[in-house]
């Protein structure tokens, strides 16, 4: 089965008015009408250049948990938009994967399907045929030259990377690369290209390292969103003057790339990695150490 393209990313959040300020404040994005359906939690679309970041405030996300008792946002979902929700969902059934359709909470939902995430490694698939039809008021655009240009990745934590890979790849018919090493942080990855993203996955390589250690606390899944920026200091500077903790002081260099880390705690749980330049893994046809 084909996906066209990762639509839209979900965050469960837990103050609607907060998360708007850090996403269209701080990263830049422009921001949709809030909707509000009836007996549920609002949401609006923070869009970029080749993403909606779909905020939803409380219990909107269908089911999936309720992010606000944490006191913290989260990942909640990646959202791939397909050409039939219907013919995508009986494919997924006859592979025995389960899909549970979406209860439309009002006009300006989309069809859409939930895929069990226990299929894909913890990572919650949503299914969406079509475009959102809202309002982006022109008050809510950025008044500055956004720090970030678009979204390059979602990174995802799994146990095995030979396994996720095949799976990921097989039955979303994706291109792949070949496994990176990263030794100093104890951890492999590789990277697939779903149209307009990458999906990054990682894996522990030791049982010390950062990932191992992070699914050992919360299991797989997603774990970050990576966004490009045309000049990482500049961005760097303008998060340290809207006092957002950082976890790279200076950025990283990996292969062309520079790279650094926003700490969680700046994005209220979220973790988001900044990355100048664009990379070369998909020219590679040998596993490399970095």
């Amino acid at each position: 089965m084909r996906i066209e393209r990762v639509s839209e990313i979900g965050l469960l959040v837990t103050d609607l008015e907060a998360a708007t300020r850090l996403y269209r404040d701080i990263l830049g994005g422009e921001m949709s009408e809030v909707v509000s359906p009836a007996g549920d939690g609002r949401w609006r679309i923070c869009r970029f250049r080749n993403i909606d970041l779909r905020l939803m405030e409380s219990a909107t996300a269908n089911g999936a948990g309720d992010g606000a008792a944490r006191g913290s946002d989260r990942i909640q979902y990646v959202g791939l938009r397909v050409a039939s929700v219907t013919d995508v969902r009986n494919s997924l059934t006859e592979r025995g994967i389960a899909v549970a359709d979406e209860k439309p909470r009002g006009a300006q939902d989309l069809p859409a399907a939930f895929v069990d995430p226990a299929a894909f490694h913890g990572v919650r698939f949503k299914l969406v045929a079509g475009k959102y039809d809202l309002v982006f008021s022109a008050s809510s655009a950025r008044n500055f030259e956004t720090p970030v240009d678009r979204l390059l990745h979602v990174g995802i934590n799994v146990r095995d990377l030979d396994t996720a890979m095949r799976r990921f790849a097989d039955i979303f018919e994706l291109p792949y690369t070949v496994s990176y090493y990263r030794p100093v942080y104890g951890l492999r990855f590789a990277f697939l290209r779903a149209g307009n993203v990458d999906l990054e996955l990682l894996a522990p390589s030791t049982p010390e390292g950062l990932i191992a250690r992070s699914i050992d606390k919360v299991g797989e899944g997603i774990a970050h969103l990576c966004w490009s920026t045309p000049n990482i200091t500049a961005t760097l500077d303008w998060l340290r003057e809207h006092r957002c903790r950082l976890i790279d002081e200076q950025p990283m260099t990996i292969q062309n790339l520079r790279a650094a880390f926003v700490h969680p705690e700046a994005f209220n749980g979220v973790l988001h990695e900044l990355v100048e330049g664009e990379h070369r893994f998909f020219e590679s046809d040998t596993p490399q150490i970095l």
